[in-house]
């Protein structure tokens, strides 16, 4: 039975975390941050490490076949869903992404269908992420931080081992979790017999 400790890392202790390679003292309020230059760096950074990583498209943050239904007002065209780091429309090639909105390659404009099914990565708050996923965003995090803030090469070796670790860790979690499959994948097709010029209308 899982025993729920209510320990989980949260984006104050990540910030304590980042600024302790650099022997800054902790904050023990978030509302702090803004008063701090230096935590308002690591925030930044944190930021930037986390959006880059879930960028990758992780297990907990990654959904196929997302009808995409939201359109805009007045125009009616399909609305990219707020919060999408990657949107890859698969139901059909002739679509893409273009200035936040589905766009028809094809006939030059952006379309109005409720039905298009898409990959979509989702950009995710930091404290609502897996707690492997969260550490291995800190320890990167803090590489950057260090580098930002002392610029000095041998205080960022002391990040080196603390990330090859969660690194290892973030990357178990990731293989295990997504189920990849190779003989599975319908996409397989494409990739064997595609064509120089792939796209057909």
């Amino acid at each position: 039975m899982p025993i729920r400790t209510g320990a989980k890392i949260d984006t104050l202790q990540a910030l304590n975390t980042m600024a302790g390679y650099v022997g800054i003292p902790p904050l023990v309020n978030l509302l702090d941050v803004d008063t701090e230059p230096d935590f308002i760096l690591a925030q930044d950074i944190l930021s930037e490490v986390t959006q880059t990583t879930l960028s990758q498209g992780l297990p907990c943050n990654t959904d196929f076949d997302f009808v995409l239904t939201d359109v805009e007002a007045g125009t009616g065209y399909t609305l990219i869903p707020d919060g999408a780091l990657i949107c890859h429309i698969t139901s059909d090639n002739r679509f893409v992404e273009r200035d936040g909105y589905v766009y028809n390659i094809k006939e030059q404009a952006n379309s109005t269908s409720v039905e298009h099914k898409a990959f979509v990565v989702w950009y995710q708050e930091f404290d609502l992420l897996p707690e492997l996923v969260k550490r291995y965003i800190i320890t990167a995090a803090s590489r950057a931080y260090v580098h930002r803030v002392k610029g000095d090469a041998g205080l960022s070796q002391l990040t080196i081992t603390d990330e090859r670790r969660t690194k290892i860790e973030f990357q178990r979690y990731t293989f295990t979790m997504a189920d990849y499959s190779m003989i599975d994948d319908p996409e397989l097709d494409f990739i064997s017999f595609r064509r120089r010029y792939y796209r057909r209308y």
